[in-house]
This record gives C-alpha cells, sequence and structure tokens, in this order.
C-alpha cells in the first residue's frame, strides 16, 4: 500500500493517477472490510 502511495504522490498522467486512485482505493475498503470498524488508513 505504502508503493501504491508513492506512485500516486509522483504521477503525472492523470488517467494513470485515477487509476491509481481508483486501486487504492478498492485496497483501503477490502482492508475495512477485513478489520471491521477499524479507522481507514492514510498515505502520507
Amino acid at each position: 500500500m505504502y508503493e501504491l502511495c508513492a506512485l500516486i504522490e509522483k504521477q503525472k498522467d492523470h488517467r494513470r493517477f485515477l487509476r491509481l486512485i481508483e486501486e487504492l482505493n478498492n485496497l483501503l475498503e477490502r482492508q475495512e472490510q477485513r478489520l471491521g470498524d477499524k479507522p481507514k488508513s492514510e498515505c502520507t
């Protein structure tokens, strides 16, 4: 997930940026489902 955040941060191509954000959102949704009600992670 941290690698994905790093790619998003460096991305200059708008379409690729949107795809990476979508992928990150999917990962966070799956993580939230596995962990239950714990808070979502953020890219920093």
